[in-house]
Parts: C-alpha cells; structure tokens; sequence
C-alpha cells in the first residue's frame, strides 16, 4: 500500500514538472513569435524606406 503510495505521489511530481516545462516552452515560443512579428514589421518598414528613395 506505501509503494502504491509513493508511485502516485512520484507520478504527481513528474508531471507536475512536465507540465513547468511545458509553460515555460509555451512561453518561449509566444515570445520569439512576438520577437519574429517586431521584426518582420521592423523590415517591413525599412524596405518600404528604401523604395522611397528610388
């Protein structure tokens, strides 16, 4: 009964820091496509610029 126990209980902790590592991911992610979106814009205005010139 205490190893059924201490199964569930290492079970628990195991997905608990799989679901942290998973937040985190989620979180990079979102922050590098807000990365990605500052700059394709970023681009997008400096191309626009340098047509003006022409």
């Amino acid at each position: 009964m205490l190893s059924v126990k201490r199964i569930c209980t290492k079970l628990k902790s195991q997905w608990t820091t799989l679901n942290m590592t998973k937040i985190s991911q989620i979180k990079l992610m979102s922050l590098s496509v807000k990365k990605i979106k500052s700059e394709s814009s970023f681009g997008k205005e400096e191309y626009n610029r340098s047509n003006e010139f022409k």
